[in-house]
Protein backbone atom coordinates (compact mmCIF):
# COMPACT_ATOMS: atom_id res chain seq x y z
CA UNK A 1 0.00 0.00 0.00
CA UNK A 2 2.75 2.11 1.20
CA UNK A 3 4.67 1.31 -2.50
CA UNK A 4 1.86 2.07 -4.30
CA UNK A 5 0.79 5.03 -2.57
CA UNK A 6 4.55 6.61 -3.15
CA UNK A 7 5.63 5.05 -7.19
CA UNK A 8 1.98 4.59 -8.94
CA UNK A 9 -0.29 7.48 -7.49
CA UNK A 10 3.10 9.74 -6.49
CA UNK A 11 1.29 10.92 -3.40
CA UNK A 12 4.78 10.93 -1.25
CA UNK A 13 3.53 13.11 1.51
CA UNK A 14 0.66 10.20 2.39
CA UNK A 15 3.22 7.77 1.85
CA UNK A 16 5.43 10.00 5.08
CA UNK A 17 2.13 9.87 7.24
CA UNK A 18 2.20 6.39 6.86
CA UNK A 19 5.72 5.80 7.45
CA UNK A 20 5.43 7.53 10.59
CA UNK A 21 2.31 5.68 11.68
CA UNK A 22 3.66 2.65 11.57
CA UNK A 23 6.60 3.08 12.82
CA UNK A 24 4.28 4.37 15.98
CA UNK A 25 2.45 2.02 15.88
CA UNK A 26 5.46 -0.44 15.88
CA UNK A 27 6.82 1.44 19.41
CA UNK A 28 3.70 1.24 20.83
CA UNK A 29 3.42 -2.56 20.03
CA UNK A 30 6.66 -3.57 21.42
CA UNK A 31 6.36 -1.10 24.56
CA UNK A 32 2.71 -2.58 25.11
CA UNK A 33 3.87 -6.30 24.90
CA UNK A 34 7.33 -5.53 26.61
CA UNK A 35 5.32 -4.09 29.45
CA UNK A 36 3.33 -7.11 29.61
CA UNK A 37 6.82 -9.12 29.73
CA UNK A 38 7.56 -7.25 32.66
CA UNK A 39 4.74 -7.43 34.60
CA UNK A 40 4.65 -11.07 34.00
CA UNK A 41 8.17 -11.04 35.12
CA UNK A 42 7.42 -9.62 38.11
CA UNK A 43 4.49 -11.30 39.18
CA UNK A 44 6.49 -14.81 38.49
CA UNK A 45 9.30 -13.28 40.89
CA UNK A 46 6.97 -12.23 43.49
CA UNK A 47 5.75 -15.75 43.00
CA UNK A 48 9.52 -17.05 43.98
CA UNK A 49 9.94 -14.86 46.72
CA UNK A 50 6.69 -15.71 48.52
CA UNK A 51 5.49 -11.98 48.14
CA UNK A 52 1.99 -12.18 47.73
CA UNK A 53 1.08 -8.74 48.40
CA UNK A 54 2.07 -6.96 44.90
CA UNK A 55 -0.83 -5.71 42.80
CA UNK A 56 -1.88 -5.33 39.10
CA UNK A 57 -3.83 -3.22 37.42
CA UNK A 58 -5.11 -3.86 34.23
CA UNK A 59 -7.07 -0.55 34.02
CA UNK A 60 -7.55 1.42 30.63
CA UNK A 61 -5.23 -1.18 29.07
CA UNK A 62 -8.09 -3.35 26.95
CA UNK A 63 -10.50 -6.20 28.11
CA UNK A 64 -7.44 -8.71 27.69
CA UNK A 65 -5.38 -7.15 29.75
CA UNK A 66 -8.09 -6.52 32.67
CA UNK A 67 -8.45 -10.27 32.15
CA UNK A 68 -4.93 -11.01 32.49
CA UNK A 69 -3.76 -8.88 35.32
CA UNK A 70 -7.33 -10.02 37.44
CA UNK A 71 -5.59 -13.59 36.63
CA UNK A 72 -2.22 -12.47 38.39
CA UNK A 73 -4.24 -10.90 41.59
CA UNK A 74 -6.25 -13.95 41.86
CA UNK A 75 -3.25 -16.23 42.14
CA UNK A 76 -1.84 -13.88 44.10
CA UNK A 77 -4.61 -13.91 46.93
CA UNK A 78 -4.90 -17.51 46.76
CA UNK A 79 -1.32 -17.83 47.41
CA UNK A 80 -1.68 -15.44 50.16
CA UNK A 81 -4.42 -17.49 51.87
CA UNK A 82 -2.38 -20.70 51.31
CA UNK A 83 0.30 -19.52 52.97
CA UNK A 84 -1.71 -17.78 55.92
CA UNK A 85 -3.09 -21.33 56.07
CA UNK A 86 0.27 -22.85 56.17
CA UNK A 87 1.66 -20.35 58.90
CA UNK A 88 -1.82 -21.04 61.16
CA UNK A 89 -0.98 -24.82 60.71
CA UNK A 90 2.65 -24.59 61.57
CA UNK A 91 1.88 -22.42 64.58
CA UNK A 92 -0.82 -24.88 65.82
CA UNK A 93 1.72 -27.85 65.68
CA UNK A 94 4.34 -25.47 67.37
CA UNK A 95 1.92 -25.42 69.69
CA UNK A 96 1.41 -29.03 70.59
CA UNK A 97 5.13 -29.56 70.43
CA UNK A 98 5.31 -27.17 73.24
CA UNK A 99 1.70 -28.23 74.92
CA UNK A 100 2.79 -32.10 75.34
CA UNK A 101 4.11 -32.90 78.37
CA UNK A 102 6.75 -35.21 76.86
CA UNK A 103 10.30 -33.98 75.87
CA UNK A 104 10.53 -34.17 72.03
CA UNK A 105 13.49 -33.33 69.88
CA UNK A 106 14.55 -34.12 66.05
CA UNK A 107 18.33 -33.64 64.37
CA UNK A 108 18.92 -34.40 61.21
CA UNK A 109 22.18 -36.72 59.70
CA UNK A 110 24.84 -34.25 60.90
CA UNK A 111 23.13 -34.17 64.03
CA UNK A 112 21.98 -30.48 63.91
CA UNK A 113 18.95 -30.06 66.19
CA UNK A 114 16.01 -28.42 64.56
CA UNK A 115 13.29 -28.75 67.28
CA UNK A 116 13.37 -29.49 71.19
CA UNK A 117 10.72 -28.14 73.11
CA UNK A 118 10.05 -27.16 76.71
CA UNK A 119 8.50 -30.05 78.16
CA UNK A 120 12.46 -30.81 77.88
CA UNK A 121 13.82 -28.41 79.54
CA UNK A 122 11.69 -28.58 82.41
CA UNK A 123 12.50 -32.51 82.37
CA UNK A 124 16.41 -31.37 82.84
CA UNK A 125 15.30 -28.67 85.44
CA UNK A 126 17.31 -26.06 82.51
CA UNK A 127 15.07 -23.57 81.97
CA UNK A 128 17.53 -21.35 79.84
CA UNK A 129 18.84 -24.86 77.67
CA UNK A 130 19.93 -24.34 74.35
CA UNK A 131 20.62 -27.22 72.22
CA UNK A 132 22.25 -26.74 68.78
CA UNK A 133 24.08 -29.95 68.28
CA UNK A 134 22.92 -33.45 69.66
CA UNK A 135 26.29 -33.65 71.00
CA UNK A 136 25.08 -31.19 73.65
CA UNK A 137 23.71 -33.68 75.73
CA UNK A 138 26.47 -34.75 76.86
CA UNK A 139 26.61 -31.95 79.21
CA UNK A 140 23.44 -33.19 80.56
CA UNK A 141 24.48 -36.65 80.89
CA UNK A 142 26.60 -39.01 78.53
CA UNK A 143 24.61 -42.14 78.79
CA UNK A 144 21.82 -39.87 77.48
CA UNK A 145 23.64 -39.16 74.23
CA UNK A 146 24.56 -42.27 73.63
CA UNK A 147 20.77 -43.44 74.15
CA UNK A 148 19.51 -41.14 71.54
CA UNK A 149 22.61 -41.89 68.84
CA UNK A 150 22.18 -45.67 68.93
CA UNK A 151 18.47 -46.04 69.48
CA UNK A 152 16.51 -47.59 66.60
CA UNK A 153 13.20 -46.70 64.75
CA UNK A 154 10.85 -48.08 67.10
CA UNK A 155 12.76 -49.09 69.29
CA UNK A 156 11.40 -48.13 73.44
CA UNK A 157 14.91 -48.21 76.32
CA UNK A 158 14.58 -46.93 79.78
CA UNK A 159 17.37 -44.96 81.25
CA UNK A 160 18.04 -43.24 84.51
CA UNK A 161 19.39 -40.20 84.91
CA UNK A 162 21.15 -38.54 87.78
CA UNK A 163 20.21 -35.05 88.62
CA UNK A 164 21.40 -32.56 91.52
CA UNK A 165 18.30 -33.07 93.25
CA UNK A 166 16.25 -35.68 91.61
CA UNK A 167 16.45 -38.92 89.70
CA UNK A 168 15.07 -39.50 85.98
CA UNK A 169 13.83 -42.64 84.95
CA UNK A 170 13.05 -42.21 81.44
CA UNK A 171 11.65 -44.14 78.46
CA UNK A 172 13.08 -43.15 75.19
CA UNK A 173 11.54 -43.70 72.17
CA UNK A 174 12.45 -43.27 68.40
CA UNK A 175 10.90 -42.73 64.75
CA UNK A 176 12.81 -41.65 61.55
CA UNK A 177 11.92 -40.05 58.82
CA UNK A 178 13.29 -38.39 55.53
CA UNK A 179 11.52 -34.97 54.49
CA UNK A 180 12.84 -33.77 50.90
CA UNK A 181 15.59 -36.32 50.82
CA UNK A 182 16.84 -34.89 54.40
CA UNK A 183 17.03 -37.91 57.06
CA UNK A 184 15.55 -36.88 60.50
CA UNK A 185 15.69 -38.49 63.56
CA UNK A 186 12.63 -37.84 66.06
CA UNK A 187 13.24 -38.67 70.20
CA UNK A 188 10.65 -38.68 72.49
CA UNK A 189 11.52 -38.80 76.58
CA UNK A 190 9.28 -39.47 79.29
CA UNK A 191 9.98 -39.69 82.82
CA UNK A 192 7.84 -42.67 84.27
CA UNK A 193 9.41 -42.79 87.36
CA UNK A 194 5.78 -42.01 88.94
CA UNK A 195 4.24 -45.02 87.70
CA UNK A 196 7.05 -46.85 87.32
CA UNK A 197 7.03 -46.79 91.40
CA UNK A 198 2.75 -47.10 91.53
CA UNK A 199 3.57 -50.21 89.55
CA UNK A 200 6.41 -51.22 91.93
CA UNK A 201 4.28 -50.32 95.00
CA UNK A 202 1.38 -52.30 93.39
CA UNK A 203 3.30 -55.58 92.65
CA UNK A 204 4.46 -54.87 96.24
CA UNK A 205 1.67 -55.44 97.54
CA UNK A 206 0.31 -58.16 94.82
CA UNK A 207 3.69 -60.10 96.57
CA UNK A 208 3.26 -59.22 99.91
CA UNK A 209 -0.70 -60.53 100.02
CA UNK A 210 0.46 -63.99 97.92
CA UNK A 211 3.33 -64.56 100.62
CA UNK A 212 1.11 -63.89 103.66
CA UNK A 213 -1.14 -66.39 102.42
CA UNK A 214 1.33 -68.75 101.87
CA UNK A 215 3.04 -68.32 104.81
CA UNK A 216 -0.03 -68.34 106.76
CA UNK A 217 -0.98 -71.63 105.54
CA UNK A 218 2.07 -73.11 106.66
CA UNK A 219 2.30 -70.76 110.38
CA UNK A 220 -1.27 -71.24 111.90
CA UNK A 221 -1.54 -75.12 111.42
CA UNK A 222 2.35 -75.03 113.45
CA UNK A 223 0.90 -72.48 115.83
CA UNK A 224 -2.59 -74.66 116.77
CA UNK A 225 -0.30 -77.74 117.10
CA UNK A 226 2.22 -76.77 119.21
CA UNK A 227 -0.40 -74.86 121.73
CA UNK A 228 -1.99 -78.89 121.16
CA UNK A 229 0.82 -80.57 121.93
CA UNK A 230 1.86 -77.98 124.57
CA UNK A 231 -1.47 -78.64 126.46
CA UNK A 232 -1.20 -82.47 126.45
CA UNK A 233 2.29 -82.52 127.97
CA UNK A 234 1.00 -79.87 130.74
CA UNK A 235 -2.13 -82.09 131.07
CA UNK A 236 0.32 -84.90 131.84
CA UNK A 237 2.62 -83.35 133.56
CA UNK A 238 -0.46 -82.37 136.25
CA UNK A 239 -1.53 -86.61 136.21
CA UNK A 240 0.01 -89.27 138.40
CA UNK A 241 -0.77 -91.90 135.45
CA UNK A 242 2.02 -92.81 133.10
CA UNK A 243 2.14 -91.60 129.89
CA UNK A 244 -0.44 -93.60 127.60
CA UNK A 245 0.53 -95.12 124.05
CA UNK A 246 -2.38 -93.28 122.24
CA UNK A 247 -0.69 -90.00 124.04
CA UNK A 248 2.28 -90.99 122.58
CA UNK A 249 0.69 -91.32 119.00
CA UNK A 250 -0.91 -88.00 119.22
CA UNK A 251 2.60 -86.12 120.09
CA UNK A 252 4.26 -88.20 117.29
CA UNK A 253 1.92 -87.55 115.02
CA UNK A 254 1.53 -84.04 115.90
CA UNK A 255 5.26 -83.53 115.39
CA UNK A 256 5.20 -85.24 112.07
CA UNK A 257 2.46 -82.40 111.00
CA UNK A 258 4.71 -79.86 111.96
CA UNK A 259 7.76 -81.04 110.58
CA UNK A 260 5.89 -81.62 107.64
CA UNK A 261 4.83 -77.92 107.60
CA UNK A 262 7.88 -76.86 108.48
CA UNK A 263 9.45 -78.41 105.28
CA UNK A 264 7.13 -77.01 103.27
CA UNK A 265 7.71 -73.59 104.44
CA UNK A 266 11.83 -74.06 103.85
CA UNK A 267 10.76 -75.28 100.33
CA UNK A 268 8.42 -72.89 99.70
CA UNK A 269 11.11 -70.11 100.58
CA UNK A 270 13.67 -71.68 98.67
CA UNK A 271 11.44 -71.92 95.93
CA UNK A 272 11.49 -67.89 95.85
CA UNK A 273 15.22 -67.83 96.48
CA UNK A 274 15.23 -69.59 92.77
CA UNK A 275 12.57 -67.14 91.45
CA UNK A 276 15.64 -64.63 91.89
CA UNK A 277 18.21 -66.66 90.35
CA UNK A 278 17.81 -66.52 86.83
CA UNK A 279 21.18 -66.86 84.95
CA UNK A 280 21.49 -63.87 82.39
CA UNK A 281 20.76 -65.02 79.01
CA UNK A 282 23.42 -66.11 76.71
CA UNK A 283 22.27 -65.29 73.21
CA UNK A 284 22.85 -66.95 69.86
CA UNK A 285 20.94 -67.00 66.86
CA UNK A 286 18.01 -69.30 67.25
CA UNK A 287 15.79 -71.21 64.24
CA UNK A 288 11.93 -71.02 65.05
CA UNK A 289 11.45 -74.03 63.14
CA UNK A 290 13.89 -75.94 64.90
CA UNK A 291 12.46 -74.75 68.25
CA UNK A 292 9.45 -75.78 67.18
CA UNK A 293 10.57 -78.98 66.50
CA UNK A 294 12.41 -79.59 69.91
CA UNK A 295 8.93 -78.54 71.45
CA UNK A 296 6.78 -81.68 69.49
CA UNK A 297 9.45 -83.97 70.04
CA UNK A 298 9.51 -83.12 73.63
CA UNK A 299 5.80 -83.13 73.99
CA UNK A 300 4.80 -85.99 72.12
CA UNK A 301 4.70 -88.81 74.48
CA UNK A 302 2.50 -86.23 77.04
CA UNK A 303 0.27 -84.78 74.00
CA UNK A 304 -0.49 -88.53 73.07
CA UNK A 305 -1.41 -89.78 76.32
CA UNK A 306 -3.64 -86.41 77.08
CA UNK A 307 -4.61 -87.04 73.30
CA UNK A 308 -4.34 -83.29 72.64
CA UNK A 309 -3.23 -82.34 69.12
CA UNK A 310 -0.47 -80.10 68.57
CA UNK A 311 -1.08 -78.06 65.86
CA UNK A 312 1.34 -75.86 64.10
CA UNK A 313 1.25 -72.59 62.22
CA UNK A 314 4.72 -71.25 61.52
CA UNK A 315 5.87 -69.30 57.99
CA UNK A 316 7.07 -71.05 55.05
CA UNK A 317 10.88 -69.33 55.41
CA UNK A 318 12.31 -69.43 58.40
CA UNK A 319 12.76 -67.01 61.28
CA UNK A 320 15.52 -66.34 63.16
CA UNK A 321 16.15 -64.28 66.17
CA UNK A 322 18.85 -63.79 69.01
CA UNK A 323 17.73 -65.71 72.84
CA UNK A 324 19.12 -68.21 74.97
CA UNK A 325 17.65 -71.03 73.52
CA UNK A 326 17.56 -72.81 76.86
CA UNK A 327 15.54 -70.40 78.39
CA UNK A 328 13.19 -69.46 75.98
CA UNK A 329 12.34 -73.47 75.66
CA UNK A 330 11.75 -73.48 79.23
CA UNK A 331 9.51 -70.76 78.92
CA UNK A 332 7.54 -73.00 76.14
CA UNK A 333 7.25 -75.69 78.38
CA UNK A 334 5.69 -73.98 81.13
CA UNK A 335 3.16 -72.21 78.26
CA UNK A 336 2.46 -75.52 76.67
CA UNK A 337 2.16 -77.81 79.70
CA UNK A 338 -0.35 -75.07 81.35
CA UNK A 339 -2.29 -75.53 77.96
CA UNK A 340 -2.02 -79.21 78.65
CA UNK A 341 -3.97 -78.53 82.23
CA UNK A 342 -6.14 -76.44 81.15
CA UNK A 343 -7.55 -78.63 78.29
CA UNK A 344 -8.09 -81.49 80.84
CA UNK A 345 -11.93 -81.59 80.61
CA UNK A 346 -12.58 -79.68 77.21
CA UNK A 347 -14.39 -81.66 74.75
CA UNK A 348 -12.26 -81.84 71.53
CA UNK A 349 -8.94 -79.87 72.97
CA UNK A 350 -6.29 -78.58 70.74
CA UNK A 351 -3.15 -76.16 71.28
CA UNK A 352 -1.79 -73.99 68.10
CA UNK A 353 1.97 -73.35 68.46
CA UNK A 354 2.10 -70.15 66.16
CA UNK A 355 5.23 -68.52 65.08
CA UNK A 356 5.00 -64.97 62.90
CA UNK A 357 6.58 -61.36 62.52
CA UNK A 358 4.93 -58.51 63.56
CA UNK A 359 4.74 -55.15 61.33
CA UNK A 360 7.67 -53.52 63.37
CA UNK A 361 10.14 -56.81 62.86
CA UNK A 362 9.79 -58.69 66.17
CA UNK A 363 9.07 -62.36 66.28
CA UNK A 364 6.01 -63.23 67.68
CA UNK A 365 5.81 -67.38 69.34
CA UNK A 366 2.25 -67.92 70.31
CA UNK A 367 0.50 -70.65 72.19
CA UNK A 368 -3.32 -70.93 72.21
CA UNK A 369 -5.39 -73.30 73.55
CA UNK A 370 -9.48 -73.22 73.02
CA UNK A 371 -9.67 -74.55 76.75
CA UNK A 372 -12.39 -72.85 79.43
CA UNK A 373 -10.43 -69.25 79.70
CA UNK A 374 -9.74 -67.34 82.32
CA UNK A 375 -12.09 -64.62 84.68
CA UNK A 376 -10.85 -61.44 84.33
CA UNK A 377 -10.68 -61.01 88.02
CA UNK A 378 -7.54 -63.84 88.14
CA UNK A 379 -6.35 -62.52 84.54
CA UNK A 380 -4.41 -59.90 86.23
CA UNK A 381 -2.53 -61.62 88.91
CA UNK A 382 -1.71 -64.78 86.61
CA UNK A 383 1.88 -63.71 86.76
CA UNK A 384 2.04 -62.45 90.42
CA UNK A 385 5.21 -64.82 92.19
CA UNK A 386 3.19 -68.03 93.58
CA UNK A 387 -0.35 -67.23 92.58
CA UNK A 388 -1.77 -70.33 91.32
CA UNK A 389 -5.64 -71.31 90.94
CA UNK A 390 -4.51 -75.20 91.07
CA UNK A 391 -3.95 -77.53 94.04
CA UNK A 392 -0.66 -78.85 93.15
CA UNK A 393 0.88 -75.73 91.47
CA UNK A 394 3.65 -73.65 92.95
CA UNK A 395 2.49 -70.13 91.55
CA UNK A 396 5.61 -69.35 90.11
CA UNK A 397 5.72 -70.83 86.24
CA UNK A 398 4.53 -67.76 84.16
CA UNK A 399 6.61 -65.51 86.51
CA UNK A 400 9.75 -66.95 85.66
CA UNK A 401 8.67 -67.20 82.35
CA UNK A 402 7.73 -63.32 82.21
CA UNK A 403 11.00 -62.52 83.91
CA UNK A 404 12.78 -64.54 81.48
CA UNK A 405 11.11 -62.37 78.46
CA UNK A 406 12.16 -59.61 79.99
CA UNK A 407 15.28 -60.10 80.12
CA UNK A 408 15.31 -60.86 76.75
CA UNK A 409 14.11 -57.30 76.28
CA UNK A 410 10.50 -58.80 75.20
CA UNK A 411 7.30 -59.65 76.73
CA UNK A 412 5.39 -62.15 77.23
CA UNK A 413 1.20 -61.49 77.10
CA UNK A 414 -1.79 -63.44 77.59
CA UNK A 415 -5.22 -62.76 75.89
CA UNK A 416 -8.47 -64.83 77.29
CA UNK A 417 -12.03 -65.20 76.44
CA UNK A 418 -13.97 -67.17 78.97
CA UNK A 419 -15.87 -69.92 77.38
CA UNK A 420 -13.30 -69.47 74.32
CA UNK A 421 -9.72 -70.14 74.70
CA UNK A 422 -6.49 -68.15 76.17
CA UNK A 423 -3.28 -67.10 73.84
CA UNK A 424 -0.11 -66.45 75.40
CA UNK A 425 2.02 -64.38 72.89
CA UNK A 426 5.91 -64.05 73.41
CA UNK A 427 7.51 -61.12 71.74
CA UNK A 428 11.19 -60.55 71.08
Amino acid sequence: MLMYSAVVLERYLRSVYMVVFIVLASIEFLWYVDKTNRDLGNFLLALLHNDFTTRFSGSHKGKSQQHLYSSFNAINDKFRQLNAEREVLFLHQQMLVQHVNVGIISFDSNGKIHLFNDALKRMFQQPQLHLRSINDLAKINPDLLKTVQNIKAGERQLIKINLETDLLQLAIQATEFTLKGKYFKLISAQDIKGELEEKELDAWQKLIRVLTHEIMNSVVPITSLSDTLHLIVENQKKSEESITEKTITDISLGLEAIHNRSKGLVDFTETYKNLTRIPPPRFAKVSAQELVERMQTLLRPRLQEAKVPLLIDVPETDVFFLADVQLIEQVLINLLKNALEALEEQDYPHITLAVNQSREGKTLISVKDNGPGIPVEVLDRIFVPFYTTKEQGSGIGLSLSRQIMLQHKGSLQCSSVVGEGTVFTMSF
